[in-house]
């Protein structure tokens, strides 16, 4: 019965399951993870190398359960804590669609100068371990004499289809929008999915949370992608938001096309937004289903006195339906 060993090099981390007595190898190579990620895996690869038998067809099964783990967690970064570092990691994920993972040092405390900017094709996580961003030197924003406000600047900008989730991560001051997920007009297959978890987002110029499927620079008209927008929020806040021009929310989605909107939002504090609180505009065949639960929509929509504006803003237009659950708790003033 052949004998197989499992070795870590001393240089960098990476593995080899090696057959002693025979001429064939097989190597298998893992990056760097986690420490509890690489324990899961040091005792799953030990207990396959005890166990292998001559049966070749365990041990590829094996081999591939292995590469299946790692595969889905690939870091491009352990200790994102500064601008350079962040801008590396984004950079890394940009050119390599196997990672899809960003991890920040334990509350990093990160200054931007210029907008972060993910531009990859595949899902991906910011794991925020408690880092605040201020984005107060990150971009800017031109008024035109109707006092309408644009920009193409963000504190952190996502030109993806591909899932975002963020936690832990907090974004303050941004001088435009704080976090923004602009969906290409020829986005195809699945709906995407941007779920945040204890994220603070908080003073930002204009849009707090801003997800835009709309190919017009002012949000007119019908033009966007196919696909759907799936929204997901828990524990979360978006609190002074839009203080800088008129009409900027604390949460706003547009969707055109054929897809639709569906946000679910849960323990959430959406207060003190100069525009509203959470608006979802949707314009072409999709629907707008909200639900909402233990969620705080105080004093928002004041910036404007001629015009104020709402708590929570549903906007259906063209043959799409309208559904909405909301669960509101502590509500102050809803315009």
């Amino acid at each position: 019965m052949p004998v197989y060993f499992l070795q870590e090099s001393k240089s960098f981390s990476y593995w080899i399951l090696q057959d002693i007595p025979g001429n064939s190898r097989m190597k298998k190579y893992l990056p760097s993870m986690s420490s509890f990620c690489h324990f899961l895996l040091i005792r799953f690869a030990t207990h396959l190398a005890i166990n292998i038998t001559e049966n070749m067809k365990h041990t590829l099964l094996g081999i591939s359960i292995m590469a299946a783990l790692v595969s889905t967690n690939t870091y491009a970064a352990v200790n994102v804590s500064d601008e350079a570092t962040l801008n590396a990691a984004i950079d890394m994920a940009n050119a390599d669609n196997s990672i899809q993972k960003i991890v920040f040092a334990k509350n990093a405390q990160i200054s931007l100068n210029h907008p972060v900017i993910y531009t990859g094709t595949q899902k991906l996580t910011l794991l925020g371990n408690g880092a605040i961003i201020d984005g107060s030197a990150a971009g800017s924003f031109s008024i035109a004499d109707d006092l309408t406000a644009s920009t193409e600047d963000g504190t952190l900008v996502f030109y993806t289809a591909a899932d975002i989730t963020i936690k832990k991560l907090s974004v303050m001051n941004s001088a435009t929008r704080g976090i923004v997920v602009n969906i290409p007009d020829d986005a195809q297959g699945d709906d995407i999915q941007v779920s945040l978890e204890k994220v603070e987002i908080r003073d930002s110029a204009l849009y707090g949370l801003h997800i835009d499927d709309n190919a017009d620079e002012f949000d007119d008209g019908d033009l966007g992608s196919v696909i759907g927008i799936e929204l997901n929020i828990i524990n979360s806040s978006f609190i002074g938001n839009g203080t800088g021009a008129i009409d900027f929310d604390g949460i706003r989605v547009d969707e055109r096309g054929e897809g639709g909107i569906h946000a679910h939002i849960i323990h959430t504090h959406i207060d003190g937004n100069g525009g509203d609180g959470i608006e979802l505009d949707e314009s072409g065949e999709g629907d707008v289903d909200a639900s909402m639960k233990h969620v705080t929509l105080n004093e928002n929509g004041f910036y404007n006195e001629e015009d104020l504006d709402d708590g929570f803003d549903i906007d259906e237009a063209g043959e799409g339906d309208l559904g909405a659950c909301p669960r509101i708790r502590n509500l102050k003033r809803i315009i």
